[in-house]
């Protein structure tokens, strides 16, 4: 299994010096491969802390529950709002204002062991098996996992089952969005479609060639948001 990953600070956010919100994380052992990728709140002061958190803490209760032989997406949401809650609480007596702040973020992510895969996404995102585009559209207004916290509307984890049998996948912030329009519109020349860009060897051999990537277009304002994506590959 060979993995390509990549993560920038889109055009919009360096214009208005905020930092990359995304975060991403990758984790291997044995049989078990879980990718996550976080979408901080673009309002949020610091909700690049609460992305970067919650891609490590969702990886360690999904492998946690594996190796249990427990269904990891069993009482998903409620553990990863409580995590939220115990560190707001931890921080102050404003549960809300912290969370509001630091710890609102949508999840788009998939676990594979052997060769069964489940994608999962909680709030906006882009998911791709080969062909098959879906773009987890929200109106740019996502409904974050610790929305609740704030008495507002959360989102539910969705899933998808199915047997991994070489399929290219990729998972991404929203960002990625602008890859495809950026390929659509041959604003992006590299690629002539969205799947040569998933299917390219360079993406999987050479271990910054996303990062030059997503830079370039970064650079140029194509990507105007920040953009974060994780592929596997056979």
């Amino acid at each position: 299994m060979r993995i390509g990953y990549g993560t920038i600070q889109g055009a919009a956010h360096r214009n208005l010096d905020y930092n990359n919100q995304d975060a991403a994380f990758v984790f291997e052992s044995g049989n078990v491969l879980i990718g996550v990728i976080a979408d901080g709140c673009g309002s949020g002061t610091n909700s690049e802390v609460g992305a970067q958190l919650a891609v490590k803490r969702i990886t360690k209760i999904i492998f946690e529950k594996i190796e249990s032989k427990i269904d990891w997406k069993n009482n998903l949401k409620p553990e990863m709002q409580f995590y939220a809650k115990t560190l707001a609480e931890l921080h102050g007596s404003n549960i809300a204002e912290f969370v509001k702040d630091y710890l609102l973020f949508t999840l788009v992510g998939f676990v594979k062991i052997e060769a069964q895969l489940t994608l999962f996404s909680c709030g906006d995102g882009v998911i791709v098996i080969d062909d098959d585009i879906l773009i987890i559209d929200q109106d740019n207004r996502p409904k974050y996992l610790n929305n609740e916290l704030m008495n507002a509307e959360g989102a539910d984890f969705e899933f998808q089952d199915f047997e991994y049998s070489g399929q290219n996948i990729l998972i991404g912030s929203d960002g990625v969005e602008d890859i495809i329009k950026g390929i659509d519109k041959k604003e992006i020349t590299e690629y002539y479609e969205f799947n040569d860009f998933i299917s390219d060897e360079a993406n999987y051999i050479n271990p910054i060639q996303i990062s030059k990537f997503l830079q370039k277009y970064s650079k140029s304002g194509i990507l105007k948001d920040d953009c974060t994506l994780i592929m596997i590959k056979e």
